[in-house]
């Protein structure tokens, strides 16, 4: 939205009527305005499905092949819902997941993509300091070295638009080998060692899911898979 000396934070301008919105875009006038009602960035059912742009799938591959390789293995992983005395647990079980199957697939540190608000200046709604950030990242890269020094991470936050940041991230998940996502298969009522370690339900990760699922690529959710014993197989349990 157009910003203002007194709201600069992306996200802080609340717009519920057509007449705030107007208001809001007047200095863009000149242009045909589309209005959306009801249309939400979350996991809210949306009124239509809004493709990607294939444009930025072309910069998203280079970024890849440049960084990654061809064989890598992309991990989502929402973290803003985990309550303050869940935190460090949930790093260490989060953290493990992520391990032990980047062990079993054979995926070094550096052949991971982790997208995750974890990353500073990665999410407008997560209020928690850099100090409980910086706990997550420290455990990933302790566990696998090059994770979050992975230079894919310095070229994505070169992008100043967050929205075009995002696509690219979309596109890196959908054109990965593996993608595991934290999101899938969560509720607020998941019991278990891993239960609410993540936030429940994405648009960002069901865009992804549903690019993959048009390549017949297959999506997993992170905290609720097996691995087989043969061949490292991964199945959903």
């Amino acid at each position: 939205l157009p910003r203002s000396a007194r709201e600069t934070r992306i996200g802080a301008i609340n717009l519920e009527t057509a007449r705030q919105v107007q208001a809001a875009f007047e200095p863009f006038s000149e242009y045909k305005l589309v209005q959306l009602d009801t249309f939400y960035r979350s996991n809210l059912q949306r009124p239509v499905a809004l493709r990607l742009s294939p444009k930025i799938e072309q910069f998203a591959v280079r970024l890849a092949k440049s960084f990654l390789g061809t064989r890598y293995m992309a991990v989502q992983w929402r973290s803003e819902t985990v309550s303050h005395d869940r935190w460090e647990p949930c790093v260490e079980y989060v953290s493990a997941v992520v391990q032990r199957i980047a062990t079993r697939l054979r995926f070094s540190g550096m052949q991971i993509l982790l997208i995750s608000d974890v990353f500073p200046d990665t999410s407008d709604t997560d209020f928690r300091g850099p100090a409980a950030r910086l706990v997550a990242l420290r455990k990933f890269e302790e566990k696998m070295p090059g994770i979050i020094t992975q230079p894919v991470h310095r070229a994505i936050s070169m992008i100043s638009d967050s929205g075009i940041k995002a696509i690219v991230e979309q596109y890196l998940a959908i054109n990965a080998p593996y993608f595991f996502a934290a999101s899938m298969g969560e509720t607020n009522k998941v019991a278990g060692e891993g239960g609410t370690c993540a936030k429940p339900g994405s648009g960002f990760v069901d865009t992804i899911v549903r690019e993959r699922q048009e390549r017949a690529l297959k999506s997993y959710p992170l905290l609720h898979v097996k691995l087989t014993n043969a061949a490292g197989q991964v199945v959903e349990s």
